[in-house]
């Protein structure tokens, strides 16, 4: 099966046959009878050939700008310029004016929704996101929910920060609160902001991106 881009009024593979027979019909209009040409003589029917040939090409032409039209017009649009509405609670700013305020660049575990906001707000990575960041990423997403939702054991959840060097991380936006997660499963995490529900933690272990 072809893939299909539904943006296009006619599919690009369409192309090559609908020319292949709008030539078709050229030849065909522009050969007039046998009969009706010796009739006409030469030079009329040479005239007529012409005029029939200039007038099928315009109308293929006009025809087919409407394909290219309206294929390339959405590709003109300002893809740079996208606004978006996105509610941020003021304690999840707050969190990250705190985070903007640690030098250097580090990496910060939190929710999708939150890590998309992150590289916006703050200097620092997030490390989960966008899908087409890392190799392997949907592993990897099902660590860290495993990780925010506490169902990782103390030494699962130090190898998981020690492997991908996470420096912060971020609770209670999109992910559950710090206080319900089992602390004892988290204690080499230490507090470092705390507003409402949202709190973000430090590890005791902060690497710093080269």
């Amino acid at each position: 099966v072809l893939p299909i881009n539904y943006s296009r009024l006619f599919q690009s593979y369409q192309y090559l046959p609908i020319t292949l027979l709008a030539v078709s019909g050229i030849v065909i209009f522009i050969r007039p009878p046998l009969a009706l040409r010796q009739a006409q003589g030469k030079l009329h029917g040479v005239a007529l050939r012409k005029f029939i040939g200039v007038l099928l090409i315009c109308l293929i032409i006009l025809y087919g700008a409407i394909a290219y039209v309206v294929t390339i017009i959405p590709t003109l649009a300002p893809h740079g310029l996208s606004y978006y509405n996105v509610f941020v609670p003021k304690s999840l700013l707050a969190a990250f004016e705190r985070l903007d305020t640690v030098p250097g660049e580090r990496v910060i575990l939190s929710g999708e929704y939150t890590s998309h906001m992150i590289p916006a707000f703050t200097r620092h990575r997030a490390l989960i996101g966008r899908d087409d960041s890392v190799l392997d990423y949907y592993p990897l997403q099902d660590k860290a929910f495993a990780f925010l939702d506490g169902r990782m054991t103390e030494p699962e959840a130090l190898d998981f920060v020690q492997e991908q060097k996470i420096n912060f991380v971020i609770f209670g936006v999109d992910t559950k609160p710090l206080s319900e997660l089992p602390t004892n499963n988290y204690r080499f995490l230490s507090p470092l902001f705390t507003d409402g529900s949202v709190t973000i933690v430090k590890t005791d272990l902060l690497f710093k991106l080269r």
